[in-house]
């Protein structure tokens, strides 16, 4: 079972539906709209959304609220309420209500392919938006100072005194990569359906490029030349991210 909600809620899940001896019931996800540290509507939308995002083919998403549908669905900008394997129970509610919501959808889950890319599209586009914005220069996060320029800058530099930066600088990138906003984004843009938007094909092509770039090894000065080359690629197609209308 996939939680995201206030810990005693998701205690009550696990003994109410005794998930442990019920393996249909384990791939359900289960989300609420009050969690522990963020408490507001949008972060429970915002949570079903990723989490279906993530899980297309899982069994229902199961949406548990004190607030009402109708105060969701003026929340719900990603539309996720009205997609597919999405049902509402409002709280407070019994085990009965929800084995009948899990056990009436089959397995693994189908949504309709034209449904799917209409909620996924605008959604990971927006979503990608968001982190392409935080991952700007000046923002704490920023991809050039925090990876980038750092290793473009030692990559500059006379072997074999240079040698010892870039590797650090490749280390460091692939640290970089692994946590916080560009994480997010690199996990994000593999979720994109294959072929079908330039935004987001832009998007897969740059997180390619950083997971190939931190993978890479440096022993000579052509290798860095190499890697200065690769680091402009990047830039080129990140550039298409921060300016190009993504709606």
């Amino acid at each position: 079972m996939n939680c995201c909600c206030h810990p005693a809620l998701e205690l009550w899940l696990a003994k109410a539906l005794a998930i442990d001896s019920n393996s249909h019931l384990n791939d359900t996800i289960f989300i609420s709209t009050f969690q522990s540290r963020q408490g507001s509507v949008n972060s429970g939308l915002l949570n079903a959304v990723k989490f279906r995002l993530s899980y297309q083919t899982t069994h229902p998403l199961i949406l548990l609220s004190f607030f009402s549908k109708e105060t969701l669905q003026k929340e719900d900008e990603f539309d996720i309420l009205s997609l597919t394997g999405t049902e509402y129970v409002q709280l407070p509610t019994s085990p009965k209500l929800l084995q009948a919501i899990i056990y009436k959808y089959p397995t693994p889950l189908s949504i309709p392919g034209d449904e799917w890319n209409c909620f996924a599209v605008p959604a990971l586009k927006k979503l990608i938006n968001e982190s392409v914005r935080k991952l700007k220069h000046g923002n704490k996060d920023a991809l050039g100072n925090a990876a980038l320029n750092p290793l473009r800058a030692a990559c500059c530099l006379s072997f074999p005194g240079a040698l010892p930066l870039i590797t650090d600088g490749l280390k460091s990138l692939g640290q970089y990569l692994a946590v916080g906003v560009v994480a997010e984004f690199i996990q994000l843009s593999t979720l994109a359906p294959a072929g079908i938007d330039t935004y987001l094909k832009n998007a897969l092509a740059v997180s390619k490029q950083l997971t190939e770039l931190a993978s890479c090894t440096c022993v000579s000065q052509a290798d860095a030349k190499q890697l200065i080359a690769t680091i402009d690629e990047i830039w080129e197609t990140w550039s298409k991210l921060e300016t190009d209308r993504w709606n």
